[in-house]
């Protein structure tokens, strides 16, 4: 179905699966591009805060239950985590164009991206717990991909149950404690089911944009072919006015010798 055909419907309506079917390639690649931005914001920051963590494991070395906040125990997990994230800025700093190649690999790695992350920081935060400290990495983390990345259900729902999955499973496993697996049960969930309503409103308010944009492009599209229609109808118009003025001047010019003509034959 054509452009015209689908906006001369009833009232130039259109669903938004329509929408979003017809511009599916462009609203990934645009999905993409601003997940890209935004993560290696996140990338920044976390490259920062880990080598803060590192640089304080370094300063107590020799007492380690100085933080209160992170287990300075789980410094290979935090070396990971700020190989991982400069690897991310290095790859998608220098090839901006990447986004624009194959979209299919670059959601299939931003999805991998966000979900490692999630896992890496469930267990950071596990090993937290092993020596009494608190799961702010993991929070932390599931505060920024929830508030900033844009993601459709079914991926936020993977990653984060995972993660989830993962985190309670360790302090089942490895802390063992019926109190504190109970109390973090209670409060990661209910932040985990507050930041999945939050990114699900985010992404349906970059989706209703999204088609907000569409919409208007459309409706200006059509503006543009009726103000053309117009234009060539009020053209042939005017040339047909034109011509009829013209007969008139020429019938006007010819009456009065035609008449004359009649009046003296003779002449």
């Amino acid at each position: 179905m054509s452009n015209d055909s689908i906006m001369t419907k009833k009232a130039g309506v259109r669903t938004e699966s329509e929408i979003l079917k017809q511009y599916k390639d462009e609203f990934l690649k645009e999905l993409v591009s601003v997940n890209i931005k935004r993560e290696i914001i996140l990338a920044w920051a976390a490259v920062i805060l880990t080598a803060a963590i590192l640089a304080i494991n370094l300063l107590f070395l020799d007492n380690q239950e100085e933080s209160l906040y992170v287990s300075l125990a789980s410094y290979r997990l935090h070396i990971l985590l700020l190989c991982v994230s400069a690897a991310f800025i290095t790859i998608f700093s220098i090839h901006k164009s990447i986004t624009l190649k194959n979209i299919f690999a670059v959601r299939l790695a931003d999805i991998s991206m966000n979900g490692f992350v999630l896992i890496l920081c469930s267990i950071i935060a596990v090993n937290n717990e092993l020596v009494g400290q608190r799961p702010f990495s993991y929070l932390t983390a599931m505060f920024c991909i929830g508030s900033m990345i844009l993601m459709p259900a079914f991926e936020r729902l993977f990653i984060y149950i995972l993660s989830w999955v993962i985190y309670h499973a360790g302090l089942i496993f490895w802390v063992g404690d019926t109190m504190i697996i109970f109390q973090n049960f209670i409060f990661v969930t209910m932040l985990m089911a507050l930041l999945l309503l939050i990114s699900h409103i985010n992404y349906s308010a970059h989706v209703n944009n999204f088609i907000d944009r569409k919409t208007i492009e459309e409706k200006n599209k059509e503006l543009d072919r009726l103000y053309k229609i117009n234009e060539e109808r009020l053209r042939e118009r005017t040339e047909e006015l034109s011509q009829i003025i013209e007969l008139e001047k020429l019938r006007v010019a010819f009456l009065p010798t035609y008449h004359m003509s009649l009046e003296h034959p003779s002449m």
